[in-house]
Protein backbone atom coordinates (compact mmCIF):
# COMPACT_ATOMS: atom_id res chain seq x y z
CA UNK A 1 0.00 0.00 0.00
CA UNK A 2 1.34 3.46 -0.97
CA UNK A 3 2.48 5.75 1.82
CA UNK A 4 -0.24 8.23 2.77
CA UNK A 5 1.12 11.24 4.71
CA UNK A 6 -2.33 12.18 6.06
CA UNK A 7 -3.00 8.67 7.34
CA UNK A 8 0.46 8.66 8.93
CA UNK A 9 -0.23 11.97 10.67
CA UNK A 10 -3.67 10.93 11.90
CA UNK A 11 -2.18 7.62 12.96
CA UNK A 12 0.03 9.44 15.47
CA UNK A 13 -3.12 10.33 17.40
CA UNK A 14 -4.96 7.05 16.81
CA UNK A 15 -4.99 3.79 18.71
CA UNK A 16 -3.88 0.23 18.10
CA UNK A 17 -7.02 -1.84 18.42
CA UNK A 18 -8.19 -5.41 18.06
CA UNK A 19 -11.70 -6.24 16.96
CA UNK A 20 -13.39 -9.48 17.95
CA UNK A 21 -15.95 -9.29 15.17
CA UNK A 22 -18.58 -11.80 16.14
CA UNK A 23 -21.92 -12.83 14.75
CA UNK A 24 -23.66 -11.99 18.03
CA UNK A 25 -21.35 -9.47 19.74
CA UNK A 26 -18.35 -7.35 18.85
CA UNK A 27 -15.60 -6.64 21.36
CA UNK A 28 -13.03 -3.90 20.82
CA UNK A 29 -9.68 -4.05 22.59
CA UNK A 30 -7.39 -1.02 22.83
CA UNK A 31 -3.74 -1.69 23.44
CA UNK A 32 -2.81 -0.64 26.95
CA UNK A 33 -6.45 -0.23 28.04
CA UNK A 34 -8.03 -3.65 27.57
CA UNK A 35 -11.56 -4.23 26.29
CA UNK A 36 -13.32 -0.88 25.93
CA UNK A 37 -16.40 -1.93 24.01
CA UNK A 38 -18.73 -4.92 24.00
CA UNK A 39 -21.85 -4.42 21.90
CA UNK A 40 -24.28 -6.56 19.92
CA UNK A 41 -23.41 -6.96 16.23
CA UNK A 42 -26.74 -5.52 15.11
CA UNK A 43 -27.58 -2.72 12.71
CA UNK A 44 -30.98 -1.14 12.11
CA UNK A 45 -31.30 0.13 8.53
CA UNK A 46 -33.85 1.98 6.48
CA UNK A 47 -35.43 -0.67 4.27
CA UNK A 48 -35.39 1.20 0.97
CA UNK A 49 -32.04 3.01 1.11
CA UNK A 50 -30.26 0.55 3.44
CA UNK A 51 -28.96 3.57 5.36
CA UNK A 52 -27.84 2.60 8.88
CA UNK A 53 -29.99 4.26 11.53
CA UNK A 54 -28.86 2.57 14.74
CA UNK A 55 -25.87 0.34 15.50
CA UNK A 56 -24.99 -1.98 18.37
CA UNK A 57 -27.09 -2.01 21.54
CA UNK A 58 -29.58 0.54 20.18
CA UNK A 59 -30.17 -1.58 17.08
CA UNK A 60 -30.66 -4.78 19.05
CA UNK A 61 -33.25 -3.12 21.27
CA UNK A 62 -35.31 -2.54 18.13
CA UNK A 63 -35.47 -6.24 17.17
CA UNK A 64 -39.14 -7.19 16.82
CA UNK A 65 -40.21 -3.58 17.38
CA UNK A 66 -39.12 -1.83 14.19
CA UNK A 67 -41.53 0.27 12.11
CA UNK A 68 -42.44 -0.98 8.65
CA UNK A 69 -39.67 0.97 6.92
CA UNK A 70 -36.85 -0.25 9.20
CA UNK A 71 -35.07 -3.62 9.40
CA UNK A 72 -32.84 -4.76 12.27
CA UNK A 73 -30.27 -7.33 11.17
CA UNK A 74 -26.91 -8.91 11.92
CA UNK A 75 -24.53 -8.25 9.00
CA UNK A 76 -22.36 -11.28 9.75
CA UNK A 77 -23.18 -14.95 9.38
CA UNK A 78 -21.04 -17.63 11.07
CA UNK A 79 -18.32 -15.05 11.69
CA UNK A 80 -18.03 -13.87 8.06
CA UNK A 81 -19.51 -10.87 6.31
CA UNK A 82 -22.87 -11.32 4.62
CA UNK A 83 -23.68 -7.60 4.20
CA UNK A 84 -20.53 -5.70 3.22
CA UNK A 85 -21.71 -2.07 3.32
CA UNK A 86 -23.59 -2.57 6.56
CA UNK A 87 -20.59 -4.28 8.17
CA UNK A 88 -18.39 -1.38 7.05
CA UNK A 89 -20.76 1.08 8.72
CA UNK A 90 -20.80 -1.00 11.90
CA UNK A 91 -17.00 -1.18 12.01
CA UNK A 92 -16.68 2.56 11.41
CA UNK A 93 -19.08 3.18 14.30
CA UNK A 94 -17.18 0.88 16.69
CA UNK A 95 -13.79 2.33 15.68
CA UNK A 96 -15.12 5.83 16.28
CA UNK A 97 -16.58 4.86 19.63
CA UNK A 98 -13.27 3.35 20.74
CA UNK A 99 -11.62 6.72 19.99
CA UNK A 100 -14.12 8.88 21.89
CA UNK A 101 -11.54 9.72 24.57
CA UNK A 102 -8.68 10.25 22.10
CA UNK A 103 -7.60 13.48 20.43
CA UNK A 104 -7.69 12.02 16.92
CA UNK A 105 -9.96 14.24 14.77
CA UNK A 106 -10.40 11.38 12.30
CA UNK A 107 -9.34 7.96 13.65
CA UNK A 108 -6.83 6.03 11.55
CA UNK A 109 -5.91 3.09 13.81
CA UNK A 110 -3.95 -0.05 13.20
CA UNK A 111 -6.47 -2.89 13.51
CA UNK A 112 -6.26 -6.62 14.06
CA UNK A 113 -9.43 -8.55 13.24
CA UNK A 114 -10.18 -12.20 14.04
CA UNK A 115 -11.49 -14.44 11.27
CA UNK A 116 -12.74 -18.05 11.31
CA UNK A 117 -10.05 -20.61 10.48
CA UNK A 118 -12.16 -21.95 7.62
CA UNK A 119 -12.74 -18.56 5.98
CA UNK A 120 -12.20 -18.51 2.22
CA UNK A 121 -9.91 -16.02 0.49
CA UNK A 122 -12.99 -14.09 -0.65
CA UNK A 123 -14.31 -13.94 2.93
CA UNK A 124 -10.91 -12.88 4.27
CA UNK A 125 -10.66 -10.16 1.66
CA UNK A 126 -14.13 -8.90 2.54
CA UNK A 127 -13.13 -8.47 6.20
CA UNK A 128 -9.89 -6.73 5.21
CA UNK A 129 -11.60 -4.37 2.73
CA UNK A 130 -14.45 -3.52 5.12
CA UNK A 131 -11.99 -2.70 7.91
CA UNK A 132 -9.86 -0.49 5.68
CA UNK A 133 -12.95 1.25 4.31
CA UNK A 134 -14.10 1.84 7.90
CA UNK A 135 -11.01 3.94 8.60
CA UNK A 136 -8.10 1.64 9.48
CA UNK A 137 -4.68 2.67 8.17
CA UNK A 138 -3.35 -0.88 8.57
CA UNK A 139 -5.32 -4.11 8.93
CA UNK A 140 -4.11 -7.54 10.01
CA UNK A 141 -6.21 -10.70 9.97
CA UNK A 142 -5.67 -13.38 12.61
CA UNK A 143 -7.39 -16.76 12.71
CA UNK A 144 -9.71 -16.93 15.70
CA UNK A 145 -8.30 -20.14 17.23
CA UNK A 146 -4.86 -18.50 17.35
CA UNK A 147 -6.24 -15.37 18.98
CA UNK A 148 -8.28 -17.43 21.42
CA UNK A 149 -5.25 -19.50 22.42
CA UNK A 150 -3.29 -16.33 23.11
CA UNK A 151 -6.08 -14.68 25.04
CA UNK A 152 -6.89 -17.76 27.10
CA UNK A 153 -3.26 -18.02 28.18
CA UNK A 154 -2.39 -21.42 26.73
CA UNK A 155 1.26 -22.45 27.25
CA UNK A 156 2.05 -21.81 23.60
CA UNK A 157 5.80 -22.22 23.98
CA UNK A 158 5.73 -25.74 25.46
CA UNK A 159 6.43 -28.88 23.46
CA UNK A 160 3.24 -30.74 24.34
CA UNK A 161 0.02 -29.91 22.51
CA UNK A 162 -2.61 -27.72 24.17
CA UNK A 163 -6.11 -27.36 22.77
CA UNK A 164 -8.37 -24.33 22.80
CA UNK A 165 -12.12 -24.93 22.57
CA UNK A 166 -13.77 -21.57 22.02
CA UNK A 167 -17.55 -21.76 21.90
CA UNK A 168 -19.10 -18.56 20.62
CA UNK A 169 -22.62 -17.80 19.44
CA UNK A 170 -22.68 -19.34 15.97
CA UNK A 171 -19.48 -21.37 15.80
CA UNK A 172 -16.95 -23.27 17.88
CA UNK A 173 -13.26 -22.80 17.15
CA UNK A 174 -10.87 -25.64 17.88
CA UNK A 175 -7.13 -25.17 17.77
CA UNK A 176 -4.00 -26.94 19.01
CA UNK A 177 -0.80 -25.06 19.79
CA UNK A 178 2.55 -26.79 20.16
CA UNK A 179 6.05 -25.35 20.48
CA UNK A 180 4.92 -21.82 19.69
CA UNK A 181 2.84 -22.68 16.63
CA UNK A 182 -0.79 -23.33 15.82
CA UNK A 183 -0.46 -26.83 14.37
CA UNK A 184 -4.15 -27.44 13.73
CA UNK A 185 -7.27 -25.26 13.62
CA UNK A 186 -10.83 -25.74 12.50
CA UNK A 187 -14.25 -24.20 12.97
CA UNK A 188 -17.53 -26.07 13.41
CA UNK A 189 -21.02 -24.54 13.06
CA UNK A 190 -22.33 -25.76 16.43
CA UNK A 191 -22.17 -23.35 19.35
CA UNK A 192 -24.07 -21.23 21.86
CA UNK A 193 -27.17 -20.55 19.81
CA UNK A 194 -27.58 -24.29 19.18
CA UNK A 195 -27.89 -24.77 22.95
CA UNK A 196 -30.52 -22.03 23.08
CA UNK A 197 -32.53 -23.54 20.23
CA UNK A 198 -32.41 -26.95 21.91
CA UNK A 199 -33.90 -25.46 25.09
CA UNK A 200 -36.57 -23.64 23.06
CA UNK A 201 -37.61 -26.87 21.34
CA UNK A 202 -37.59 -29.03 24.46
CA UNK A 203 -39.44 -26.67 26.78
CA UNK A 204 -41.48 -24.62 24.31
CA UNK A 205 -39.86 -21.35 25.36
CA UNK A 206 -39.30 -18.11 23.51
CA UNK A 207 -35.72 -17.43 22.42
CA UNK A 208 -35.04 -14.79 25.07
CA UNK A 209 -36.27 -16.95 27.92
CA UNK A 210 -34.37 -19.98 26.65
CA UNK A 211 -31.20 -17.90 26.55
CA UNK A 212 -31.78 -16.73 30.11
CA UNK A 213 -32.35 -20.32 31.30
CA UNK A 214 -29.14 -21.41 29.59
CA UNK A 215 -27.13 -18.73 31.35
CA UNK A 216 -28.82 -19.16 34.72
CA UNK A 217 -29.24 -22.93 35.06
CA UNK A 218 -26.94 -24.43 32.45
CA UNK A 219 -25.92 -28.01 33.19
CA UNK A 220 -26.88 -27.84 36.87
CA UNK A 221 -29.00 -30.97 37.24
CA UNK A 222 -30.45 -29.68 40.52
CA UNK A 223 -32.24 -26.85 38.74
CA UNK A 224 -35.41 -27.19 36.67
CA UNK A 225 -35.44 -30.94 37.39
CA UNK A 226 -32.49 -31.26 35.04
CA UNK A 227 -34.66 -30.38 32.02
CA UNK A 228 -32.24 -27.75 30.75
CA UNK A 229 -29.36 -30.20 31.05
CA UNK A 230 -31.22 -32.89 29.12
CA UNK A 231 -32.16 -30.43 26.38
CA UNK A 232 -28.56 -29.30 25.89
CA UNK A 233 -26.87 -32.72 26.07
CA UNK A 234 -27.21 -33.58 22.35
CA UNK A 235 -25.52 -30.31 21.40
CA UNK A 236 -22.72 -30.89 23.90
CA UNK A 237 -22.27 -34.40 22.53
CA UNK A 238 -21.72 -32.97 19.03
CA UNK A 239 -19.08 -30.54 20.28
CA UNK A 240 -17.40 -33.22 22.39
CA UNK A 241 -17.21 -35.56 19.40
CA UNK A 242 -15.47 -32.83 17.39
CA UNK A 243 -13.03 -32.17 20.24
CA UNK A 244 -12.18 -35.89 20.35
CA UNK A 245 -11.78 -35.97 16.58
CA UNK A 246 -9.40 -33.01 16.75
CA UNK A 247 -7.37 -34.73 19.49
CA UNK A 248 -7.22 -37.96 17.50
CA UNK A 249 -5.98 -36.09 14.44
CA UNK A 250 -3.24 -34.48 16.52
CA UNK A 251 -2.17 -37.90 17.86
CA UNK A 252 -1.99 -39.31 14.34
CA UNK A 253 0.37 -36.51 13.31
CA UNK A 254 2.59 -36.56 16.41
CA UNK A 255 3.41 -40.24 16.96
CA UNK A 256 0.63 -40.92 19.41
CA UNK A 257 1.29 -37.88 21.58
CA UNK A 258 -1.90 -36.88 23.37
CA UNK A 259 -3.17 -33.36 23.94
CA UNK A 260 -2.14 -32.56 27.49
CA UNK A 261 -4.41 -29.60 28.18
CA UNK A 262 -7.87 -28.53 27.02
CA UNK A 263 -8.95 -24.96 27.72
CA UNK A 264 -12.50 -23.71 27.25
CA UNK A 265 -13.27 -20.11 26.37
CA UNK A 266 -16.04 -18.11 24.73
CA UNK A 267 -19.42 -17.09 26.07
CA UNK A 268 -20.50 -20.69 26.67
CA UNK A 269 -17.63 -21.06 29.16
CA UNK A 270 -19.85 -19.03 31.51
CA UNK A 271 -22.73 -21.53 31.38
CA UNK A 272 -23.01 -23.19 34.82
CA UNK A 273 -21.32 -26.60 35.08
CA UNK A 274 -20.37 -26.71 31.39
CA UNK A 275 -16.70 -27.22 32.25
CA UNK A 276 -17.46 -30.20 34.48
CA UNK A 277 -19.72 -31.75 31.84
CA UNK A 278 -17.11 -31.38 29.09
CA UNK A 279 -14.41 -32.72 31.41
CA UNK A 280 -16.52 -35.77 32.23
CA UNK A 281 -17.32 -36.49 28.59
CA UNK A 282 -13.66 -36.18 27.56
CA UNK A 283 -12.31 -38.04 30.56
CA UNK A 284 -9.72 -35.34 31.27
CA UNK A 285 -9.37 -32.06 33.08
CA UNK A 286 -10.67 -28.98 31.31
CA UNK A 287 -9.41 -25.52 32.28
CA UNK A 288 -11.24 -22.23 31.78
CA UNK A 289 -9.69 -19.34 29.87
CA UNK A 290 -10.96 -15.91 30.85
CA UNK A 291 -13.47 -15.10 28.08
CA UNK A 292 -13.34 -11.36 28.73
CA UNK A 293 -9.58 -10.90 28.89
CA UNK A 294 -8.21 -13.23 26.23
CA UNK A 295 -6.65 -10.60 24.10
CA UNK A 296 -3.74 -8.83 25.73
CA UNK A 297 -0.71 -11.07 26.23
CA UNK A 298 2.97 -10.67 26.88
CA UNK A 299 4.40 -8.75 23.92
CA UNK A 300 7.19 -11.24 23.29
CA UNK A 301 4.79 -14.19 23.08
CA UNK A 302 2.53 -12.30 20.72
CA UNK A 303 5.49 -11.42 18.53
CA UNK A 304 6.80 -14.99 18.44
CA UNK A 305 3.50 -16.48 17.37
CA UNK A 306 2.04 -13.84 15.11
CA UNK A 307 5.00 -11.86 13.84
CA UNK A 308 3.24 -8.58 14.49
CA UNK A 309 5.76 -7.18 16.96
CA UNK A 310 4.51 -5.28 20.01
CA UNK A 311 0.89 -5.60 19.06
CA UNK A 312 -1.86 -7.50 20.83
CA UNK A 313 -3.98 -10.15 19.17
CA UNK A 314 -7.75 -10.12 19.26
CA UNK A 315 -10.14 -12.96 19.83
CA UNK A 316 -13.37 -12.69 16.93
CA UNK A 317 -16.06 -14.54 18.08
CA UNK A 318 -13.97 -16.49 20.08
CA UNK A 319 -14.73 -15.48 23.63
CA UNK A 320 -17.64 -13.19 23.15
CA UNK A 321 -20.55 -13.19 25.51
CA UNK A 322 -23.46 -15.04 23.91
CA UNK A 323 -26.46 -12.77 23.92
Amino acid sequence: MAFNPLNWLLGLFSLDIGIDLGTANTLVHVRGKGIVLNEPSWVAIEKRSKRPLFIGAEAKEMVGRTPANVIALRPLRDGVISEFDITEAMLEYFIGKAHEQSIAPVPRPRVVVGIPSGATEVERRAVFDATMAAGARETYLIEEPTAAALGAGLPIGEIGGSMIVDIGAKSTDLGIVRAGQMVFARTIPTAGEAFTRAIEAALGLASGQAEEYKRTYGFDTQKMQGKITEAMKPVMNVITAEVRKTGDFYMSKHRGEQVKLVTLSGGVALVPEVVNVLSGLLGMEVAVGNPFNRIEMDKNKTSQLLGLGPFYAVAAGLAMRTS
